[in-house]
């Protein structure tokens, strides 16, 4: 797990796996190895959490990778280099990773798994334990391979481009389906030639039979731009 700051107001920093704060200096030089290991192993499945003390930060992200480690970069700013989940050139393109979004301030606790710009095969949930418990889901066993089924069936049913949301491993396993809005954006300028359409994804949504309601609504959240 890495936990990382991003924004204007929290500047460039990671959390380590003692609760200390990384602050790097600016390099001299764009996509610059950040010099420290910031990782922050967790406990096997089922095993006792990992508590750490955090202080206030806005518009952090939370990484999570399975067996292995993410690489993160560092440009002139300083300011940090995320992993890049649509760019077969990037250190981490290979790796099942994923990340919910963090912010803990006066003002609010606040983070968010809504699935807007990738789905992946490390399913993220929330528990807040406080005068109340709330809890929020990770999508159910086999959720990404059923949406990646879906989606490689209608591109070989209408010749459409939908099997390139479906990222997929050395071994042929998914790691993850992106947003559309990754494949769409050369085409803002032409919006004729754009490869696909929202009325399409709320289609092929409505083919992805036996899914829970709950993952229903997620999975259109997230497919329909």
């Amino acid at each position: 797990m890495n936990w990382l700051c991003k924004t204007a107001r929290c500047p460039a920093g990671s959390l380590r796996a003692d609760g200390s704060v990384y602050r790097p200096d600016s390099p001299a030089a764009p996509q610059t190895p950040l010099p420290v290991d910031c990782a922050i192993p967790l406990n096997t499945a089922g095993g006792a959490p990992v508590v750490l003390t955090l202080p206030q930060m806005y518009g952090a992200r939370v990484y999570f990778v399975r067996d292995d480690t993410l690489t993160f970069y560092l440009n002139p700013g300083p300011a940090l280099v995320e992993p890049a989940f649509a760019t077969s050139t990037d250190a981490n393109y290979g790796r099942t990773w994923s990340f919910c979004e963090f912010t803990f301030n006066p003002q609010q606790l606040y983070a968010n798994i809504s699935y807007v710009d990738l789905v992946t095969a490390l399913p993220i949930g929330l528990t807040l334990e406080g005068d109340a418990t709330h809890t929020v889901a990770p999508l159910p066993d086999g959720a990404v391979q059923r949406i990646a089924d879906a989606l490689t069936a209608q591109a070989a049913a209408d010749g459409q481009p939908w099997d390139k949301l479906v990222i997929r491993g050395a071994d042929g396993d998914v790691l993850r389906v992106i947003s559309p809005q990754n494949l769409m954006a050369p085409f803002f300028d032409r919006p004729d030639e754009m490869p696909f359409r929202g009325r399409e994804f709320r289609r092929i949504v409505s083919k992805l039979t036996g899914l829970p309601p709950d993952l229903q609504q997620k999975v259109e959240r997230f497919l329909v731009p």
